[in-house]
């Protein structure tokens, strides 16, 4: 449920989260909004009245987050040339783009990505190239990844998927399907592994629970304990990363 406060001439909406893992009410302020987390069984007004004392802090942390993804927003991509950076696990390791004699282009994975181009492809057909076999590599990766975290979180719970798959998500990080898919965003080959098997985890839970009751958050404590630091990791870097 989205409510609402008033702060000066500004309006800002809030959502309001029940948890039973939670000791004491708090707000998380990401670019996605914001969060208010209280104890499970907090009246209504108690929140209302939470939020109104945090006002001031509220009205601060806001614009210093809008500020922060304006500035995000205006860096400069990171391209697909010799030299570019490309965002890898939460580090960003040095592109070599080589044009040699092999037949098809390849990539090669140590402290940098090094990528060989067929002598022939030049220009936008280069950079088309580079920029697919880095694509193709890091699903590669996403998807080994993905089902290592099934084998050593999701199968002692009963929870294995039909199937896992890399796409453009968008605006999601992960899906569910009822199909008992996994589908998760190339753009988390970006986010440090930890995180990464933070998706994952909530999407098995999923296959458990379809919504985000308190027995799903429960669940996702029981396969990844800790998960909240890794949550909010996510949702504070999601401009940066996406």
């Amino acid at each position: 449920m989205t409510r609402q406060v008033v702060i000066g001439t500004r309006t800002i909406p809030y959502t309001v989260r029940e948890s039973a893992r939670a000791k004491r009410k708090r707000i998380e302020v990401t670019p996605a909004g914001v969060e208010v987390v209280v104890p499970d069984g907090t009246a209504d007004p108690d929140v209302t009245a939470f939020v109104s004392t945090r006002r001031r802090w509220l009205h601060d942390k806001t614009l210093e987050v809008r500020e922060e993804v304006a500035r995000l927003r205006a860096r400069t991509p990171e391209g697909v040339h010799s030299g570019a950076k490309i965002l890898f696990r939460d580090r960003y390791l040095r592109l070599r783009v080589e044009a040699t004699d092999v037949e098809q282009p390849d990539v090669t994975y140590r402290t940098a990505f090094h990528v060989r181009v067929p002598r022939a492809l030049t220009g936008k057909r280069r950079d088309e190239a580079v920029e697919k076999v880095l694509r193709d590599w890091m699903d590669t990766r996403l998807l080994e990844d993905a089902w290592a975290v099934v084998r050593h979180r999701g199968r002692s719970h009963g929870l294995e998927p039909r199937d896992v798959r890399v796409k453009d998500q968008r605006t999601l990080w992960g899906s569910c399907g009822r199909d008992g898919v996994l589908r998760l965003d190339r753009k988390l080959a970006r986010v440090p592994k930890q995180v990464f098997e933070y998706v994952v985890v909530h999407e098995l839970c999923h296959l458990q629970h379809r919504d985000h009751s308190s027995a799903f958050w429960d669940l996702v404590g029981q396969l990844l304990p800790r998960y909240e630091g890794l949550k909010q990791w996510l949702e504070q870097h999601e401009v940066e990363v996406g």
